[in-house]
C-alpha cells in the first residue's frame, strides 16, 4: 500500500525498520536527521515507510527505554512537529496501542488490514504454492489447494507463505523428486495445530493480537 501511495503521490520512496534504530545507540539520533534531511532535499519528495515501528515509537510511560532510543524518538518527533510536502510517514505496526502518545497525535489517517478472508487466502495458498512448488511435479490437486485455504482461517499472508516453505523443505527433505499428497497434508494437518496452540496462548497472555495496522503522517 506505502509503495501505491507513493506512486499515487509522485513521491520517492524509501523503507526501514524500527528494529534498524536500536543498534545504532547513540548514532541513531544523527542517523534520523541525516535521513530527514535527504528526504528534504530530494526533487519528488519521500514517503517513508517505517515497518514494526513500535519497536523504537513505543510510549515512553510503557515500562524502561534506553536513553538512545528516548533520544531516537524525541528526534523523530522534531521533523514531524508541522505539516511537510516533501515527507510523508507510513507507519506499520502490529501493537497500535503501544506507540507513544506523542506520535499518535501525529498520525492523520490509520488502516487497518484485517486477516485474509477465504477467497484471499485462497489466491494466497495457490501463489505461494506456485511459487515454493510450482516446478516440481505433485499429487496435490486444485481442490486440495482450495481445502488448504478452508483450514487456513486466522492465518495471515506470511504465515501460509511459511507453510509452503516447510512443504518444500519436507519434500527435499524426503529425497523425494515428487510431492505426495500424504506429505502435504501432514504439513498442513502440523501447521493449523501449531497455529491452534499459539492463538490460544496469545488469547491467555497480556500481548494483542490485533491484525497489522498502518498509520500515515
Amino acid at each position: 500500500m506505502a509503495k501505491k501511495l507513493a506512486t499515487w503521490c509522485e513521491l520517492d520512496y524509501a523503507i526501514m525498520s524500527g528494529a534498524d534504530i536500536a543498534p545504532l545507540r547513540e548514532q541513531a539520533v544523527t542517523e534520523l536527521h541525516n535521513l530527514f534531511a535527504w528526504a528534504n532535499q530530494t526533487k519528488k519528495g519521500v514517503l517513508l515507510f517505517i515497518d514494526e515501528a513500535d519497536a523504537f515509537l513505543a510510549s515512553r510511560d510503557g515500562g524502561p527505554m534506553s536513553e538512545s532510543l528516548r533520544n531516537a524518538l524525541t528526534a523523530l518527533l522534531y521533523h514531524t512537529g508541522s505539516s511537510s510536502s516533501r515527507v510523508m510517514l507510513v507507519l506499520a505496526t502490529n501493537r497500535p496501542g503501544d506507540l507513544d502518545s506523542a506520535v499518535i497525535d501525529r498520525i492523520d489517517e490509520s488502516v487497518q488490514f484485517q486477516l485474509p478472508e477465504l477467497s484471499e487466502r485462497q489466491l494466497l495458498v495457490n501463489s505461494y504454492f506456485q511459487a515454493f512448488l510450482g516446478q516440481v511435479d505433485s499429487q496435490v490437486s486444485e481442490n486440495e489447494l482450495k481445502e488448504t485455504a478452508k483450514r487456513l482461517d486466522g492465518f495471515s499472508g506470511r504465515e501460509i507463505s511459511k507453510l509452503m516453505i516447510s512443504v518444500q523443505a519436507h519434500m527435499f527433505g524426503s529425497g523425494k523428486n515428487c510431492l505426495e499428497k500424504d506429505l502435504y497434508e501432514s504439513v498442513v494437518r502440523h501447521s493449523v495445530k501449531e497455529h491452534a496452540k499459539l492463538t490460544v496462548m496469545a488469547r491467555h497472555s497480556t500481548l494483542p493480537t490485533s491484525p497489522k495496522s498502518s498509520f500515515l503522517k
